[in-house]
């Protein structure tokens, strides 16, 4: 007997665990969970769990999301709701992963629904160039430990989305009228630019890199239209362009542009950027520059791979020469003038400053 009673008691415990353990299950709206798609540093989006607490009251509740792979939280964003007392305030900071919120105390059969906002970073983009996807998985936690879930084949809600991103492509690069030159001389360089891919772009950069002191790089334009000096900075040999609401609008199907005038650079988008190169050594050879334009959250932040490509000009100077010395009146007096002569020829075929 006093064995019957010890089997009904451990019975009876392990009723009691299962009717009062730690668990929540998913909904009850179907789905539970979504996540809106992202674009790269363009676009940020939100993501929707719900869950209810079928199971005993819980007293330090927290919810953490797990976001895709260089997918960032976006705090302050935050909205929620309960079907009871409970409150579910934000614990992590901007660019946090995973997100974490905290309920607290949560009543037997109460639902939580919230709503948060995301954004995709570089890393997503080089995640998402390899095949890879995104999810983004929700917990619930009681004072650390992880619950239990009644639906969902026992696991973590995952919301699946996708994300697209821009690319800048670098085409051909001209200069005119030759990429030929001499020092004081002056080319017209011109360089396509395209957005190559599916996301869009509110602010992207291009850069002439060169060793300092060989050229000098300015005038640059945008179908005919000068870009603000505010919008140019050149420190040593490199001087860049950002491109932002104040210039893209000139991509605007015009002048050999394909674009519609809004601020933002969007699929298949080009234009041509123009600008003048004027060498600042002698002698003969060539004098390169790396061009690369690019995005990122900001200017210090390039997504790669960027558009890249290399181009150069062309010293032709000329060679001056100092031949046959005359002079008037040899004998110098301090009554009379002397006069002293000099031919100076330039013996090459390029013009020559000097």
């Amino acid at each position: 007997m006093f064995r019957n009673l010890t089997l009904l008691s451990l019975l009876l415990i392990i009723q009691t665990t299962n009717l009062f353990g730690q668990s929540i299950t998913w909904g009850p709206t179907s789905p539970a969970g979504s996540a809106n798609a992202l674009e790269v540093y363009y676009s940020n989006s939100t993501a929707t769990f719900e869950f209810t607490n079928n199971s005993t009251a819980l007293t330090n509740a927290t919810i953490q999301v797990d976001l895709g792979t260089g997918i960032e939280y976006l705090a302050g964003n935050l909205s929620f709701t309960t079907s009871g007392s409970a409150t579910v305030t934000e614990v992590s900071v901007t660019g946090a992963n995973p997100a974490i919120f905290n309920i607290g105390a949560l009543a037997v059969s109460e639902q939580v629904s919230i709503t948060f906002t995301r954004q995709a970073t570089c890393a997503t983009r080089t995640h998402k160039s390899v095949g890879g996807t995104f999810d983004d998985i929700c917990r619930v936690f009681e004072s650390g430990t992880e619950v239990t879930y009644s639906n969902n084949s026992g696991n973590p809600y995952s919301a699946n989305y996708d994300i697209t991103y821009g690319n800048t492509v670098l085409g051909i690069v001209n200069h005119t009228p030759s990429a030929a030159t001499y020092i004081g001389g002056t080319t017209s360089r011109t360089v396509n630019i395209t957005n190559g891919s599916f996301g869009t772009l509110d602010e992207f950069w291009f850069e002439d890199v060169h060793v300092d002191g060989e050229i000098v790089v300015n005038n640059f334009t945008i179908n005919g239209v000068s870009i603000p000096a505010a919008n140019i900075d050149s420190i040593g040999g490199r001087t860049r362009i950002h491109f932002d609401a104040s210039i893209i609008p000139n991509i605007d199907g015009s002048g050999g542009t394909n674009g519609n005038g809004d601020v933002l650079f969007q699929k298949d988008e080009f234009f041509t950027l123009s600008y003048d190169v004027k060498p600042l050594v002698c002698g003969n050879g060539t004098l390169q520059s790396n061009l690369k334009a690019y995005y990122g959250e900001n200017v210090s932040t390039e997504c790669t791979p960027s558009g890249t490509t290399s181009t150069s000009i062309s010293l032709l100077n000329g060679v001056p020469d100092l031949s046959t010395a005359l002079v008037s009146n040899p004998v110098p007096d301090f009554c009379y003038a002397t006069t002293h002569s000099a031919i100076v020829t330039n013996n090459s075929s390029d013009p020559e400053d000097f």
